[in-house]
This record gives structure tokens, C-alpha cells and sequence, in this order.
């Protein structure tokens, strides 16, 4: 599965309606329902789960599909794959001329045993988080870019 940022992978793309998506993909693994992944009240979210990756919808843009969620191993971002090791994953991107990112954030065990040891690193230009743990790779997340006045810049589709 090859990854495009900005844009998705496959047929799937950013913009398509939950209806638009399991057409394409069939019905998902799983589904959480309008959860709030923030801490804005009305900020609602759908999310359906399939075997490796999820796709997330976002209320405030008519449920549009906003965010991608990579952890599968057969899931790629040009040579960047999930599983490498850090250090190689960083050389990648670099070469890969994604854009300035900022510092790594790191999370630790105060915040959230879950993430305790995750480091991300954030390319907003390109729309793309990586997520390592423990040395390695764990998630690839795409996310639609917004322009200046907060509002999605969907991809061109042909």
C-alpha cells in the first residue's frame, strides 16, 4: 500500500464521504462513531478500522474524510516503511524533501502509558506524522493540510 501525502493511497482520498470510502474498501473491521479526539466539545470524529490502517471523518467538514492512520507492515511511504529503524526512517525523510519539521515531541509515561517511549516527528507542510517506538516505526498518519484561515486544501482528483 503506497502512501501519498496530501492525498491518500490507492483510490482513497482525502475528501471522500464515509459512504464514498466503505464503496470502495467494503465494511470496516470496526467503527467508533462521532468520539471527540480533542478537547473541543463539537469536535466530532468517525472512525472506521481496517486491517492495518483507519480513516478518520471529520464533523466539521460534512464527515469528509480529513485523517489516515498507518500501522500496518505492508504500509509505505516511498522506501519509509513501518517497522524500520528510527534512525534510517529520519535519513529517508530527510532525502525525501517533505518539507522543515519540527522538533521531535516525545511523550512519556506522565502523559499517556501507552506512548511512553513514542517520539513523533511532524512535517505540517507535507501533512504527515511518523510515530516511533522503542527505536522503530510504528505509524505513518496523513492528514489534509488547511490554509491560512483553517479550512481544508482537498486534493485535486482525476
Amino acid at each position: 500500500m503506497e502512501i501519498k501525502p496530501r492525498y491518500g493511497f490507492d483510490k482513497i482520498h482525502f475528501g471522500l464521504t464515509i459512504a464514498q470510502a466503505k464503496s470502495i474498501l467494503g465494511e470496516p473491521e470496526d467503527i467508533d462513531a462521532d468520539q471527540n479526539l480533542s478537547e473541543v466539545p463539537d469536535d466530532l470524529t468517525t472512525v472506521l478500522y481496517y486491517d492495518g490502517f483507519s480513516l478518520s471523518f471529520d464533523k466539521n467538514v460534512d464527515y469528509r474524510l480529513t485523517e489516515m492512520l498507518f500501522e500496518g507492515e505492508q504500509c509505505q511511504l516511498g522506501k519509509i516503511k513501518i517497522g524500520m529503524d528510527e534512525e534510517k526512517m529520519i535519513g529517508i525523510a530527510e532525502e525525501m524533501n517533505l518539507g522543515d519539521w519540527e522538533d521531535p515531541f516525545v511523550d512519556d509515561e506522565d502523559s499517556d502509558p501507552e506512548f511512553a517511549d513514542t517520539t513523533g516527528y511532524s512535517f505540517d507542510e507535507a501533512g504527515l506524522t511518523f510515530l516511533c517506538t522503542a527505536g522503530k516505526l510504528t505509524e505513518i498518519e496523513i492528514y489534509v493540510p488547511l490554509d491560512k484561515n483553517d479550512k481544508p486544501q482537498w486534493p485535486v482528483v482525476k
